[in-house]
């Protein structure tokens, strides 16, 4: 019951309430009702934005600062990471370090940024990785000795390399990105040639020592302390170059179908050392199932945007055909054609030996001839001698300097024998000379007499077209003939070279050395029998690296684009030089480039290798420029069965050309660094590590605290929408509800002494209970008693309604003057807000 009462109450509070707002804004003047409507309208603005503005600031959050590269700012975000190229003279270590990734989205996204707005991000969207310090050179360095050397104690590679590698390091990178640092450890060509024993006791070992003894992230060594192959080198190669020469642009025409979006041919990669040589491209945009072919790689590379681009890399080397390798091929040819020569053709009368060993028939030995044209060169025996091949940071040439006859083990004997070549010694006495000259075979065979010890020995000196005019090969590095011995009895023999510098001669000789005629078992082949996706490269821009760059910049001075003419003639004018000018050209600073006279001494021989490589084996036209870079159609290598001339006719057909592009290109460009940076595979390793720590879904990248819906933001933004909609309801009120809603304002008061003349006069608003009653509640005035009428008896006094609907002098609510007149019901009444009640003598009531 209290509760009814109390709901009762309520009811009536408010319903009094609504019909003073109604009756102060009907009953108002328009300037009232302007201002009712202005104040409201105020609250819904200043109540959205208040919300608007409490929503945005409701979880403090704070956009992440963009850095520059300042030195105050350099070391913040910055992450870190190791690359060792364990070569086979030594161990290089490289400290690389970029910006967080997470780091990087983050502000690009927040702050809506371009690739070139955002320091740590270069053109291509990549992190842009950096040297480990932001000051001096101290972020790379090397020890001079191998770790396959540590083949026959492997436990001591650890303390004995490991060590000396990895403790400079900790000076240099903070304690607190220790433990987030990944060390990768790739050994190259030197441990390729030890049994898998050894190799594999040499990098376990070297992995439990760096893990036992450093923090360092070294999460699975089967990947990041490996012996990677010729293969693996190439990729990592492509990739360093790329990434520096910003070549992972990407076109924005049609895209293909295996969705690499129309890939740009990228830049190709060789890279020619003192062992091997390698080449690498993208064949993505030339072959439509790239997957399918030999030696391709496929990596996956995403950028600070999340997006991931997918390469599908050709990457192969050529063991053998390095330039120290080549040129050891070669003098073993060489010298075995001049061996072979002397038996077949000169009566070698043995006097020194009763049982003196036959020569092996020169059946046995065609094929090691230079000139034949089904020759295929003598390959390298790991017996009797040590790949050395060095990728340095500074630009020397991988070839050996004049000390590594003795790292060679090269016996006495050899520097004996040629030192008693070079020196005069007037004790000997020369018995014979003969003249060789045989389809491009030429030189001397001497029979030599010691006349103070009576022995006679024989000197061969063939003459070496590859080598400057008059230089002799036994005052640098005498030629080892014990190797020779198992097959010839040449104990007495001296043999040397002696240079004619004829470049066009020496370009012929080492032609057979490509093995160009090796049986090709998948068309298309390079050389030496293997295979190659694409073997039509005339648009198609290379970079080369190592030897290719020490040629072109140390000895000719011409590194950078290659023009074909020029170092021709270059290398022409060098090996037709006397060596004696040379010689003293170089003691005079003039081949200041070259750190070792020996380089200087087989420059003639490595600039012949270098253009029989690039043109003849590789297939790089000699033309000094492209006119644009182009795109392939959709027109794809489809059928495998399909002859070298039909592919080659696809290629040639299928180009279109992109008509904003204007870059002019080089087919060739020698390279060493680049923005200071060495181009080198150890890049391309720590470049394929940063990718992968780039999410390609936003939703787990931290963009700081999410905005929150709290109840300050309900309550403003619901009072923003309710003062609104007031505000429309209001103005639609007054235009359109007006004219039904009409009340008097003055109400006349009549006495009993006069019908109609008006007394009193004043207004009283009244509860909407008082007309929804079935009798009339008329609340009596100060001077006359009230008297309650019901509504019949009203009705049913035609004076009274005579008086109030026609005589009264003012207007009153229709609903009201159908309700006196006895027309109306109590609920039609309940559409009426507010009213005013007449006030009448009792009398006339």
């Amino acid at each position: 019951m209290k509760q009814n009462i109390i709901i009762l109450k309520t009811k009536s509070f408010l319903k009094h309430c609504k019909l003073n707002i109604d009756y102060w804004l009907l009953k108002g003047t328009r300037g009232k009702r302007i201002i009712v409507l202005s104040i409201l309208f105020l609250i819904s603005i200043f109540s959205g934005i208040f919300s608007i503005f409490k929503y945005n600031h409701s979880g403090n959050i704070a956009k992440i600062e963009v850095l520059d590269n300042s030195s105050s700012n350099w070391d913040k975000f910055r992450n870190y990471g190791i690359v060792v190229d364990a070569g086979s003279s030594g161990s290089r270590v490289q400290l690389y370090s970029w910006r967080d990734t997470n780091y990087l989205q983050t502000a690009f996204y927040q702050h809506n940024l371009t690739f070139s707005q955002l320091d740590g991000i270069n053109n291509d969207g990549l992190p842009l990785i950096e040297k480990g310090v932001r000051e001096g050179d101290n972020w790379q360095y090397k020890i001079n000795r191998g770790i396959s050397t540590f083949k026959d104690a492997p436990e001591e590679v650890g303390p004995k390399h490991i060590k000396l590698l990895m403790d400079p390091l900790l000076n240099i990178i903070p304690a607190e990105k220790i433990s987030s640092t990944p060390v990768y450890i790739y050994a190259t060509a030197g441990m390729r040639l030890l049994k898998d024993n050894e190799r594999n006791a040499i990098l376990s070992e070297a992995c439990l020592y760096l893990k036992k003894n450093y923090n360092f992230l070294v999460e699975d060594c089967s990947k990041q302390i490996i012996n990677i192959s010729g293969e693996e080198e190439g990729l990592y190669g492509w990739l360093g170059l790329n990434y520096l020469k910003n070549g992972f642009s990407m076109s924005t025409t049609e895209k293909k179908s295996n969705n690499n979006q129309n890939i740009i041919p990228s830049y190709g990669v060789l890279d020619m050392g003192g062992a091997s040589t390698q080449i690498a491209y993208d064949i993505s945009s030339f072959v439509d199932k790239p997957s399918k072919e030999e030696n391709v790689i496929k990596t996956e590379l995403h950028k600070i945007t999340g997006e991931k681009t997918t390469y599908n890399v050709y990457s192969t080397t050529f063991l053998g055909f390095g330039m120290n390798e080549t040129r050891r091929r070669y003098l073993e040819a060489l010298v075995k054609r001049g061996i072979n020569y002397v038996f077949e053709n000169f009566d070698l009368q043995k006097e020194k030996r009763s049982n003196s060993k036959s020569p092996i028939p020169k059946t046995n030995h065609q094929n090691d001839e230079l000139n034949s044209s089904n020759s295929k060169s003598p390959m390298p025996s790991a017996s009797y001698y040590q790949i050395t091949e060095q990728k340095n940071s500074v630009a020397k040439s991988p070839l050996p300097s004049t000390t590594d006859h003795q790292e060679k083990n090269i016996p006495n004997k050899s520097m004996g024998n040629s030192e008693s070549i070079i020196n005069k010694d007037e004790n000997i006495e020369e018995l014979s000379n003969k003249v060789i000259n045989d389809n491009g075979l030429n030189g001397e065979f001497k029979i030599k007499l010691d006349t103070k010890t009576s022995e006679k020995y024989y000197e061969l000196v063939i003459h070496d077209p590859c080598l400057p005019l008059n230089a002799k090969q036994n005052e640098f590095k005498p030629i080892d003939l014990i190797p020779l011995e198992e097959d010839y009895d040449i104990s007495d023999w001296r043999v040397d070279m002696k240079g004619t510098g004829d470049l066009d001669k020496c370009m012929s000789d080492v032609y057979p050395l490509l093995n160009k005629t090796e049986p090709c078992k998948n068309e298309p082949c390079l050389f030496n029998g293997v295979h190659t996706p694409v073997s039509d490269f005339s648009k198609m821009p290379f970079y080369g690296i190592s030897e290719y760059w020490y040629t072109s910049h140390d000895v000719h001075k011409q590194g950078g684009a290659y023009n074909y003419d020029k170092f021709y003639n270059s290398a022409k004018n060098l090996c037709n030089t006397n060596w004696e000018i040379l010689d003293n050209n170089y003691k005079d600073g003039q081949y200041s480039l070259i750190y070792d006279e020996y380089l200087l001494f087989l420059s003639c021989f490595r600039s012949a290798w270098v253009m029989t490589v690039l043109h003849d084996g590789i297939g790089i036209t000699k033309s000094p420029t492209f006119s644009k870079r182009d795109l392939f159609n959709k027109t794809r290598i489809e059928d495998a069965n399909q002859t070298q001339e039909d592919i080659n006719n696809i290629l040639l057909n299928s180009r279109a050309t992109i008509p904003e592009s204007k870059e002019e290109l080089i087919p060739f460009t020698t390279i060493n660094e680049y923005n200071g940076y060495q181009v080198s595979w150890t890049l391309g390793v720590i470049l394929n590590f940063i990718c992968s720590t780039i999410s390609e879904s936003l939703d787990y990248i931290d963009f700081g605290p999410s905005k929150e819906f709290t109840l300050t933001v309900f309550l403003f933004g619901m009072t923003s929408i309710v003062a609104m909609i007031a505000v429309i309801s209001l103005i639609l009120y007054f235009k359109y509800g007006n004219q039904r809603l009409q009340y008097t304002e003055i109400l006349p008061v009549y006495d009993n002494s006069s019908k109609s003349k008006l007394k009193n006069r004043y207004r009283e608003v009244i509860s909407l209970e008082n007309i929804t009653n079935n009798n009339m509640k008329m609340k009596p005035s100060e001077s006359f008693n009230s008297v309650r009428v019901s509504n019949s008896s009203m009705a049913s006094n035609p004076k009274i309604t005579n008086i109030i609907t026609k005589e009264l002098p003012f207007r009153v609510n229709s609903d009201l003057q159908q309700y006196l007149s006895g027309e109306g019901t109590p609920n039609e009444l309940k559409r009426v807000n507010s009213f005013t009640m007449m006030k009448k003598n009792s009398d006339i009531v």
